[in-house]
């Protein structure tokens, strides 16, 4: 998942606007949630979707289609 809830985002319920004003007023007012979060949230991307990993995941599908229409 690219989303970790509580740690690299805050997530709230469609239609769900006082969550959403909850989550994003105390990201707004608290300085090191903030950084933290964000800094967390690059972290997992940069360690699980790098480059390389989403070429040869990109080539493990390709190769998959191959075989199929064999």
């Amino acid at each position: 998942d690219v989303v970790i809830e509580n740690k690299t985002a805050f997530l709230a319920d469609k239609n769900n606007v006082e969550q959403f004003a909850f989550h994003l007023l105390n990201l707004t007012e608290n300085d090191d949630l903030r950084n933290n979060t964000g800094n967390t949230g690059r972290a997992h991307v940069m360690q699980h979707y790098t480059f390389t990993r989403l070429a040869s995941d990109a080539d493990k599908f390709y190769q998959k289609l191959l075989s199929q229409a064999n």
